[in-house]
């Protein structure tokens, strides 16, 4: 990645029970001034985001269900049996 730096964080608070919040928070300064800055909002953010929020939802199925998740994310209809959507 054209990257000067990246610094990333992952916090998991107990809420309550077998329940938790997962933060993860990802700090990065991208290379190439004016135009690098520019392609790290409008390309690398929001692609960060959306593989975070994978990450994040097949770790959630994993710790509910047991299963092992692969290249792909269950579908919606699975995801509804193991989560309240």
């Amino acid at each position: 990645m054209p990257l000067k730096s990246l610094v990333a964080g992952t916090k998991v608070e107990v809420i309550e029970g077998n329940t938790c919040n997962i933060t993860i928070d990802i700090n990065s300064v991208v290379k190439g001034g004016v135009f690098g800055w520019l392609m790290g909002v409008l390309l690398m953010k929001p692609m960060m985001k959306w593989i975070t929020k994978k990450l994040l939802n097949g770790l959630a199925y994993h710790a509910a269900s047991g299963k092992l998740v692969g290249n792909k994310l269950p579908s919606q209809q699975e995801f509804s049996t193991v989560f309240r959507l």
